[in-house]
């Protein structure tokens, strides 16, 4: 069981190991919500302790765009640019955020709840969604030109960069929902589980991930993303020196390759006593 609780309005968190389970306690990305996850992510980042952080939702719903009815009476120009203002904070909050980030996506996925999830470093999705008759039902997608708006968090690049330009487009000028066999298809999400088996399987993979140097993750998180923008090899090469030489001097890699070899002794010597046996 979590070791740790924490409950704002409309963004619950447990704390097990190294590991932060985010719970969306609302369906739709309105401003509580958004002022809720914002200080809930500043709180997990400056806590050295968590080194995976885990977003799900509650029941059939991971978590859905912008309340329409905070949508509606942005007619001007500066009340428009301002409603963006927190949702473009809490998407840099994950974007340069240190943790490695996991959408359990249980749910319902669309608009900027969409959005966020591709601002996580993984995504594993349910299976199946059913509606209210039991039939199940494509639930992930951008519905944002349905209702003359556009993906306002980021998804245009995100979406570019985990599927490509071709399925990006299908995917925003159609608005049409897709299933999680077809998300799995075109590389939107990484895996494709059981729904009674989503969070535990998400669990294990931040587990085999925080069981790795906290040093090093962030490090290796930094390079992924740094090398995106890099216009050539060896540019990528002195970022990569340059984490590298970090490692050296700051890391923790001497502990950790000790404990390495010592525990390949005692497997060594374990196998070695079996075939005896």
């Amino acid at each position: 069981m979590p070791t740790a609780h924490g409950i704002l309005n409309e963004v619950s968190v447990a704390i097990k190991d190294r590991i932060a389970i985010v719970t969306f306690e609302a369906a739709s990305l309105g401003r509580g919500l958004q002022s809720d996850l914002s200080r809930t992510m500043s709180d997990l980042e400056s806590d050295s302790s968590i080194d995976v952080i885990i977003f799900t939702g509650r029941k059939r719903v991971f978590l859905t765009g912008a309340d329409l009815r905070e949508v509606k009476p942005l007619n001007d120009r500066g009340s428009a640019s301002a409603f963006l203002e927190l949702p473009h904070a809490i998407v840099r909050q994950f974007s340069n955020s240190k943790k490695i980030l996991i959408a359990a996506i249980n749910g319902y996925c669309l608009g900027g709840g969409l959005e966020l999830a591709l601002s996580c470093d993984i995504r594993l999705v349910v299976d199946e969604v059913h509606d209210l008759d039991g039939c199940s039902v494509p639930f992930l997608g951008f519905p944002e030109a349905q209702v003359g708006l556009v993906p306002a968090l980021g998804g245009a690049f995100r979406a570019i960069e985990v599927v490509g330009m071709s399925q990006a487009k299908e995917l925003f000028f159609t608005a049409d929902r897709i299933t999680a066999a077809r998300a799995l298809q075109i590389g939107l999400v990484n895996a494709v589980v059981r729904r009674d088996e989503l969070i535990d399987q998400a669990e294990a993979m931040a587990g085999r991930i925080a069981n790795n140097s906290s040093f090093a993750l962030g490090l290796i998180k930094h390079l992924l993303h740094s090398c995106r923008q890099k216009s050539n090899l060896t540019e990528s090469l002195a970022a990569t020196s340059e984490a590298f030489v970090d490692c050296c001097i700051s890391g923790d890699k001497n502990e950790r390759i000790e404990r390495q070899k010592a525990e390949a002794v005692v497997r060594f010597r374990n196998s070695v006593g079996s075939k005896r046996a």
